[in-house]
């Protein structure tokens, strides 16, 4: 299992430095309880490169740990003794394999998640709206994303993709579905075209959006978990902690 690290620190020398993260990686070994000899952990740790800038030098290393060890553990003392280190100025972790394969697996049920809830989504707007299958959130305050950084989703490109206008949404998105665009001069002509008389006309502008008790219920109920969720698949997005 491979970490990179950057650090500035004012060693002299890449064996000085070396020495330096060694005896620190012994000292987490040894809090950890797990017994090694210099001679195991000298390939445990690899100098990429040692770069001096002004009094201080940039050097980056990989930390290589046996997948067998509490490797989680060893990350976070090591990371926390390279912190407090009085020689060290900055700190900064990049590549960590750990965190990797646990992004992974929530990246997986996110990705689960996420698609069954355009699965419940897509039924109840269907089901609200009836028959405008592509234009399902026409009164919703939402704005589609473009895909190919130009186009915007139609009819045509859902058919082909087998999607419809939920998956053209932000993750935020999914906690507005309940927020109605204001009412404009062509919405309201278009009720009226649509309408035989003005008590058919009343209830499409009083009307709009989800009406349904139960649908409305579920869209309120879901949004705290929604949160929580983009919190976590912000991170996953931007590889960050």
């Amino acid at each position: 299992m491979r970490v990179d690290f950057q650090i500035v620190h004012s060693y002299n020398s890449s064996d000085d430095v070396k020495s330096k993260l060694l005896s620190l990686l012994k000292e987490t070994l040894a809090d950890e309880y797990i017994e090694t000899t210099d001679e195991e952990i000298e390939e445990w740790i690899q100098i990429k490169y040692n770069h001096p800038s002004n009094d201080k030098f940039i050097t980056g290393f990989s930390l290589f740990l046996d997948k067998e060890e509490n490797t989680n553990g060893i990350i976070i003392g090591f990371s926390k003794k390279l912190h407090d280190s009085d020689d060290i100025y900055l700190v900064l972790k990049f590549f960590d394999e750990n965190m990797s394969g646990k992004f992974k697996s929530y990246a997986e049920e996110i990705f689960e998640i996420e698609m069954a809830l355009r699965h419940v989504l897509s039924f109840i707007f269907i089901d609200t709206y009836r028959d405008d299958y592509f234009n399902l959130l026409k009164e919703i305050k939402v704005k589609l994303q473009r895909f190919n950084g130009k186009n915007i989703p139609r009819e045509n490109h859902y058919k082909a993709h087998l999607e419809n206008e939920f998956f053209f949404l932000l993750f935020s998105d999914y906690t507005k579905l309940d927020k109605l665009k204001e009412i404009e001069q062509p919405d309201l002509i278009e009720a009226i075209s649509e309408s035989d008389n003005y008590d058919t006309f009343r209830r499409k502008v009083l009307n709009r959006g989800i009406v349904d008790e139960k649908y409305r219920k579920f869209l309120a109920e879901i949004k705290e978990n929604l949160q929580a969720m983009e919190n976590l698949r912000n991170c996953i997005a931007h590889n960050g902690s």
